[in-house]
């Protein structure tokens, strides 16, 4: 609960134009993207600002109709997400590395600096170590602990872990990876614990069926609006031109 209270000062106090003072471009921009939201436009991908998931904007939009056109109604939303991130970090650490290592490491989360950084910005990035965290616990809830009795629910922690995968693609472009590492860990399964993956086969397909449907609206706008994705194209300039010798 200490914690929590410090962390909660740390991503609160003096949130409203005091520390950053001002509001930023980019956070311009999202509230643009929110005020179309509130008048009616409603998308699952908004290619404003070089292309945003449209996950938090609805969040987002919520608190401008409800607070007003202000730096608090903006970055609230990111403040809240960032508190729930200690929150949820602390859960699922206790779940895998025990009571006192969720303590320490949840100490860290609530004072470090870039965690707090963009919790006191009005933007959606914070927001995918959240829903993908969530993800994370509850794909740990489905497997047994060392020396426990398997989870009779386990396949229903399985699906909501593949949702809430597929919901985290929603969130910034970096949830695009999110996928990549599930998929990593059900190949080294197959290779070195196949007697963990034939006991949970069901589990885990039924994960990414619910985390490919979840995803599916998104990659069908992506794969009809190439274009949509400028940013992507803009960051892997260097890339492609080290490509190209």
């Amino acid at each position: 609960v200490l914690i929590l209270l410090l962390a909660a000062f740390l991503r609160v106090y003096g949130i409203n134009n005091m520390s950053p003072p001002g509001l930023e471009h980019d956070e311009v921009a999202n509230w643009l993207i929110d005020r179309a939201v509130l008048d009616g436009r409603l998308a699952i991908y908004f290619q404003e600002a070089y292309g945003h998931e449209a996950g938090f904007h609805y969040l987002q939009a919520a608190f401008v109709g409800l607070l007003g056109d202000h730096a608090l109604a903006l970055r609230l939303p990111a403040a809240l997400s960032g508190l729930l991130l200690v929150a949820v970090h602390y859960a699922l650490t206790r779940r895998l590395f025990g009571s006192t290592t969720a303590l320490l490491s949840a100490a860290l989360l609530a004072v470090l600096f870039w965690p707090i950084f963009y919790s006191r910005l009005g933007l959606r990035a914070v927001s995918l170590p959240l829903i993908s965290g969530l993800s994370l616990y509850a794909w740990w809830k489905a497997w047994p602990l060392p020396n426990k009795q398997p989870n009779p629910n386990s396949n229903r922690w399985f699906a909501l872990s593949g949702l809430l995968a597929g919901l985290a693609l929603y969130t910034y472009m970096a949830g695009r990876a999110v996928p990549i590492f599930y998929a990593l860990f059900v190949f080294y399964l197959l290779l070195f614990q196949r007697d963990l993956f034939k006991q949970h086969w069901r589990g885990i397909v039924l994960f990414w069926i619910l985390l490919i449907l979840a995803a599916l609206p998104l990659v069908v706008y992506l794969g009809a609006n190439p274009g949509a994705d400028f940013r992507i194209s803009e960051v892997d300039a260097p890339l492609r031109a080290l490509m190209a010798g």
